[in-house]
């Protein structure tokens, strides 16, 4: 999954701490996810980072009904990539379902929101997330 977020400069001057990003939703592995991003950091202690959150969107989310206690547990490996003018960074993630907003599911200190602006924004501002996803079970 390819996210292009524009003019991340901007982003991360109209985002505070604590204030989300929410990618359009995407399918990896037959699963339906979203990716929850913090420009200027998830908590206060964040500020300065880009924090990175991954969430499976489940048919519960969809239907309004409550989540059931029979969801099968996944194992799986994230990579999420920036991609830029400077480069490339690129972290891994090694998880277990639930994967939810609430949930550890992602980085709190992924990258320094400064470099992410300054290395990995695009001639054009823009920052692109590359995020790869493997079931391990």
């Amino acid at each position: 999954f390819v996210w292009t977020l524009p003019d991340f400069k901007q982003l991360v001057k109209t985002h505070r701490v604590c204030s989300s990003i929410r990618s359009p939703l995407f399918w990896l592995s037959d699963r339906t996810w979203v990716i929850h991003l913090y420009p200027n950091g998830s908590q206060p202690c964040d500020d300065g980072f880009l924090s990175v959150f991954i969430e499976e969107i489940t048919e519960d989310v969809f239907t309004e009904q409550s989540p059931s206690t029979k969801r099968e547990i996944i194992h799986a490996l994230f990579n999420l990539s920036l991609h830029g003018e400077g480069g490339t960074y690129s972290s891994s993630f090694k998880g277990h379902s639930p994967f939810s907003s609430q949930a550890e599911s992602g980085w709190h200190r992924f990258a320094c929101t400064h470099e992410a602006v300054q290395e990995y924004s695009n001639s054009l501002g823009h920052l692109v997330l590359t995020c790869t996803l493997n079931i391990l079970s």
